[in-house]
């Protein structure tokens, strides 16, 4: 519980003692019992709730000649689709989901939002036409240096302008498409923060010169951020967008929101049916909140804080990539607090956590990742 809940609950308490003295022993319980069930709905973070979420997918090339790491092929995209309409899933752009979860509305139960990252030809090709009959959009990520250079595999503006009237939505992925949270040799950590700015700064006025648009969201290239690259996206008035899979909900972290990469192996039609029905696990704490890794001689430990919610609490696994399944260590398990820790050292590179939880009713899974980087 924060100190601001803590504080709340102290004086509602205080309160509530002395109304039950003045009211006398019988009224005056049942009058505290409603007050407490209010109290408890009222005080109860909106993890609990879980139902108010969404999830978001990630593409990048629509092809069968592309890196097969970060493709799918057109008639496998065509299949995602097709489950989504034979499901009744709503397709929503990420910026009309933020929207609602900013103004605290209800989303439709089964919100899907697709996203395409790097802005590669084949958006217009072939997967615009797919969307388009079918009355959906998307928001493409636009890593404006490619597209300025002229590069063959990327959009031209002239393209982008003309998906942007038919209803497509775009947002900012850096102009240089760099590792944005490396500090070049001899580089300031001052000179670091002014280049990422200028680097993110630049590819949203680009933006702006050639679509007309302010992009309010941000994907970090490779999925790729640390603290301080957080804090600059935040001070630019951007959303964050990760490459960590889970679904965003209203107590999500909106400087790293996370995705459901569909490219690859992780794009078969069984994979991407467990995921669209995935809910989010509610994480209301975490430590550390920042991937960075140092050591080589011993494994991370990440400890959780959950809401409650209707998971089921004897399911929770953890799984790291790069090893398997970990123990789930309750440090508290009355208050829903545990940790997990790799039995090997991470490998140099990106790694995660995947924490999942099967439903009270056993249909559907309550999912979170955390990533790490190590250097």
């Amino acid at each position: 519980m924060s100190k601001r809940s803590a504080v709340c609950c102290a004086t509602i308490n205080s309160c509530l003692f002395r109304f039950r003295r003045s009211l006398g022993s019988i009224g005056g319980t049942v009058i505290l019992l409603v007050l407490c069930l209010l109290m408890q709905y009222l005080l109860v973070p909106q993890t609990a709730l879980a139902s108010n979420s969404a999830v978001i997918l990630q593409y990048h090339h629509f092809s069968d000649q592309t890196p097969p790491s970060t493709s799918i092929s057109p008639s496998l995209f065509e299949q995602h689709l097709e489950y989504l309409a034979a499901e009744d899933f709503t397709v929503m752009t990420l910026d009309t989901i933020m929207v609602y979860l900013r103004d605290n509305r209800d989303l439709p139960q089964k919100c899907v939002a697709i996203t395409i990252d790097d802005a590669y030809r084949s958006v217009y090709d072939t997967a615009w036409p797919l969307l388009e009959k079918r009355n959906w959009s998307c928001t493409t990520f636009v890593t404006s240096q490619g597209v300025d250079d002229h590069l063959e595999s990327y959009l031209t503006w002239d393209q982008m302008r003309e998906l942007a009237a038919a209803g497509m939505e775009f947002g900012n992925h850096s102009h240089s498409h760099d590792y944005l949270i490396q500090m070049k040799p001899a580089e300031t950590p001052a000179q670091w923060r002014q280049r990422i700015r200028t680097d993110i700064t630049t590819c949203q006025e680009r933006l702006k010169e050639e679509l007309g648009i302010e992009a309010s969201s941000f994907v970090y290239p490779f999925g790729e951020y640390n603290s301080d690259l957080k804090e600059i996206v935040g001070e630019l008035g951007l959303i964050g967008v990760g490459q960590q899979s889970g679904c965003l909900w209203a107590g999500s972290d909106f400087a790293l929101i996370p995705r459901y990469p569909m490219s690859g192996s992780f794009g078969k039609m069984a994979d991407f049916q467990l995921k669209v029905w995935t809910l989010p696990l509610p994480v209301i704490e975490e430590i550390p909140d920042d991937p960075i890794i140092l050591s080589r001689s011993k494994a991370p430990t990440l400890r959780l804080r959950l809401a409650p919610g209707d998971y089921q609490l004897t399911g929770l696994a953890c799984y790291a990539s790069h090893e398997g399944q970990l123990d789930v260590i309750w440090v508290d398990r009355e208050a829903l607090i545990l940790e997990v820790t790799a039995n090997s050292p991470l490998p140099s590179g990106r790694s995660r956590y995947n924490l999942s939880a099967p439903h009270e009713d056993g249909g559907r899974y309550f999912w979170y990742s955390h990533l790490w980087i190590r250097p």
